[in-house]
């Protein structure tokens, strides 16, 4: 078992991957690497997301997502910005994205990162939009809006 990249996937995930061996003659090689359990994390994960044919005599990958104990695939929020009133009924708040590595992908981190954010007591949930803001790394920002009905413009 070893990882796919040393790159998150997602807020708390990644990906590895294993080589199928000991498929008996004659045996279909896709079907046994769909039915291959795999122990990640002390974890038994049922089957791969996915299995892939190398080509070379049967040489079958899966792949598996592991969306667990990925501790630096943990991203976090900064201190919010309030946008206040945005537009009738809809108050805006943002924040940075923290903690992400420079190849990681940004968008889907943000997009899956929870809505904690420093200062307010409410779980915002995630992000309803993530902007990238600046060139030179670290510019990630989640957008939060939500009904505000002193909003009146």
């Amino acid at each position: 078992m070893q990882r796919v990249s040393p790159y998150c996937l997602a807020y708390n995930t990644m990906e590895y991957k294993a080589r199928l061996w000991n498929v008996p003659l004659g045996g279909d090689w896709l079907q046994a690497c769909m039915g291959t359990e795999q122990k990640i994390h002390n974890r038994t994960v049922e089957r791969p997301d996915r299995c892939e044919d190398r080509g070379q005599n049967d040489v079958y990958w899966g792949y598996w997502r592991i969306g667990f104990d990925e501790p630096e695939c943990i991203t976090r929020w900064g201190e919010t910005w309030d946008k206040g009133c945005v537009r009738l009924g809809v108050h805006g708040v943002e924040a940075p994205m923290w903690g992400q590595k420079y190849n990681d992908d940004w968008y889907q981190m943000c997009w899956t990162t929870p809505g904690h954010l420093p200062g307010i007591s409410n779980d915002f949930g995630f992000p309803n939009d993530c902007q990238q803001r600046n060139e030179e790394g670290g510019g990630m920002i989640g957008v939060w809006e939500y009904h505000d009905g002193n909003c009146h413009l």
